[in-house]
């Protein structure tokens, strides 16, 4: 309501001040009015998508992000065109189809990087480097993480700080490099328990018990798996995205 009022005054002041706009306020009006109707259709459709894909209804999901995507380009909100290309991605990798997940993604990265915004842009390369991960690129997907890490703590981002850092650890984990694994998971699970974040505990807990696996150490794989496991169980209706 308040941005149409602000929208109505500008179109007032303008034509105030004899820019020439259409004399005609009421269809200005309306046109305003149909603009925000589509950009709320948009958002249904959008957390109907979220809410779809938090219940593993994959195609339906993708429906309705697709609905949304068209709706948000043709009334060029590219904000929201930047975040449900982000959806789209995760869909795309949760259904293992990691070559459009990654095409959707580097969209998704291009537009957040021309609208500024540096927390989007951190998710879409963290989202990137699971895709290459899926794929056992590890070498590929370790830079995109790492400039996510960047981005976070430039942006004292605590939570995205922690996820990247899971997932560095494990792209270390997978990649042999077991004592750069450990301080990665360890740096995460501090970050979760500082701001109360069980999600990145229990993923970096997990990190820890297949580290101490590989070493052979599987007493303290086994306590770090248990103490993850209990926390999975505590919050198993959470949907997580990184």
């Amino acid at each position: 309501m308040a941005s149409q009022f602000y929208s109505i005054a500008f179109v007032l002041v303008i034509s105030i001040l004899g820019f020439g706009l259409p004399s005609d306020l009421s269809l200005v009006t309306a046109q305003v009015q149909t603009i925000q109707s589509r950009k709320n259709d948009a958002s249904r459709l959008f957390e109907q998508g979220k809410e779809k894909l938090k219940n593993s209804q994959f195609e339906s999901a993708l429906q309705s992000f697709q609905q949304a995507l068209t709706i948000y380009q043709n009334i060029v909100d590219k904000s929201s065109e930047g975040k449900t290309l982000l959806y789209m991605g995760l869909n795309y990798t949760a259904i293992n189809k990691v070559d459009k997940a990654h095409g959707i993604l580097q969209q998704s990265l291009s537009i957040m990087k021309e609208i500024k915004d540096r927390k989007g842009e951190a998710q879409v390369l963290g989202n990137i480097c699971i895709v290459y991960a899926s794929k056992s690129e590890f070498e590929k997907a370790l830079p995109y993480i790492q400039q996510a890490l960047v981005i976070d703590r430039e942006i004292q981002d605590k939570r995205g700080e922690g996820y990247d850092l899971a997932c560095q650890g494990f792209i270390y984990y997978f990649r042999g490099k077991y004592d750069k694994a450990i301080e990665s998971f360890q740096s995460s699970l501090s970050i979760g328990k500082e701001i109360k974040a069980k999600a990145i505990e229990a993923q970096a807990l997990a990190g820890l018990s297949a580290v101490y696996g590989k070493l052979g150490q599987n007493k303290k794989s086994q306590d770090y798996l248990g103490q993850s496991f209990a926390i999975s169980l505590e919050i198993k209706d959470e949907f997580v995205i990184r």
